[in-house]
């Protein structure tokens, strides 16, 4: 907040217009794009860019009265009314996914791995949702497309989502485009539209690169998008050969961002509406009081005693060893998600539970619940 208040102040020394902010961030930079925006503090005339990541039991784990949970500020529409553009990679999970399986697995594998994260409800709905595994050649990518969608993908759309509801610009795009050098299994993964803003960027990881004719054009169109969105809250400008339709619930688009950019409609519907966000617009309804949290279990397919966990911020603060606080019905819905540290690499711990060497904390769709 002091970051921009010193901005407001002063920016027009800069030869700036303290009255067009535009605030931006990536990864956890767009968790705290999120959380900023509930903020009263911040004035109306910010716009905002984030690669947000709203997972929908956001901070339920910690000791927060119901009021003071960031989801239900969204859900009561009590947030900042600002233009928002919001973006994804289609490959976001890929850089813990080949780091896992050093770049190849065959279904066996990511069948076995989807037995250590999630019980066998969250499979049989994974299974109905995008099918068999054996669907696609690379069980590498049938993995990533679960964990980019859930992880991301639905999350951020949801985000869009919300921002419309309320009639206000909302921008989505999923960013496709990879460079020639980018080994296969990674395609467009998480913070791969950096080096398109920053060319510089590419020195610190692909050193003897240099941006083909099409990338630059491509970098050329993305800067120009952005610069767009900052000088009047839409994107396009007179001369981008495709236009980027601003986001409306009822066809469910983004703007599918690569060297030929189209919009689409409805691609993430049925992952996020029929499983993955259907957790969260329970939470939404109940907030609304649209319905009873009885009736939003029957209908969006949620245990009972999960909505009342969610509702009441039950946490506990039991040491290891310790019975955790989930109900038999929760346990149905349990994933299990490595414990990290700043001493020790996401990958190796990832890979510890997998050899089942590992503790683990128990997760419930996204929130922690310390066991």
């Amino acid at each position: 907040m002091m970051a921009l208040y010193w901005i407001k102040k002063n920016i027009a020394g800069f030869d700036g217009n303290p009255e067009q902010i535009t605030v931006g961030g990536e990864n956890a930079g767009g968790i705290s794009i999120t959380i900023l925006l509930t903020s009263s503090l911040v004035a109306n005339e910010y716009r905002f860019i984030c690669k947000c990541v709203w997972n929908i039991w956001f901070a339920s784990y910690r000791r927060l009265r119901l009021n003071d949970i960031m989801e239900n500020y969204y859900a009561r529409g009590n947030f900042q009314k600002v233009p928002i553009l919001i973006e994804t990679t289609a490959n976001e999970t890929t850089t813990v996914i080949c780091q896992i399986f050093n770049g190849t697995a065959n279904s066996v594998q990511v069948q076995a791995y989807f037995k250590i994260l999630y019980n066998t409800t969250i499979i049989d709905e994974i299974l109905k949702i995008d099918g068999p595994i054996s669907a696609l050649n690379n069980p590498l990518t049938y993995l990533n497309i679960v964990f980019s969608d859930s992880w991301m993908h639905c999350g951020s759309r949801r985000i869009a989502s919300t921002f419309s509801s309320y009639g206000l610009p909302s921008y989505l795009y999923t960013y496709n485009h990879v460079l020639t050098v980018t080994p296969s299994c990674l395609g467009a993964t998480h913070a791969a539209e950096l080096s398109m803003f920053f060319p510089s960027y590419l020195r610190y990881f692909l050193r003897n690169y240099t941006f083909t004719a099409l990338d630059q054009q491509l970098s050329t169109n993305m800067m120009l998008y952005w610069a767009n969105v900052i000088y009047n809250s839409n994107p396009n400008y007179s001369r981008n050969s495709t236009n980027w339709d601003v986001y409306h619930n009822v066809i469910d688009n983004d703007f599918f961002l690569e060297i030929n950019s189209q919009m689409r409609n409805h691609y993430y519907n049925p992952t996020c509406s029929r499983f993955w966000g259907r957790f969260g617009k329970g939470s939404e309804c109940i907030e609304h009081d649209e319905i009873l949290p009885i009736d939003a279990a029957k209908h969006f397919g949620i245990p009972t005693s999960t909505i009342y966990n969610r509702l009441s911020g039950r946490f506990t603060d039991s040491g290891r060893g310790v019975r955790t606080i989930l109900s038999k019905e929760e346990e149905t819905f349990l994933v299990h998600v490595p414990r990290t540290s700043f001493t020790t690499s996401v990958y190796g711990e990832i890979r510890a539970v997998y050899d089942g060497k590992s503790p683990y904390l128990a997760v419930l769709h996204g929130s922690v619940l310390r066991s």
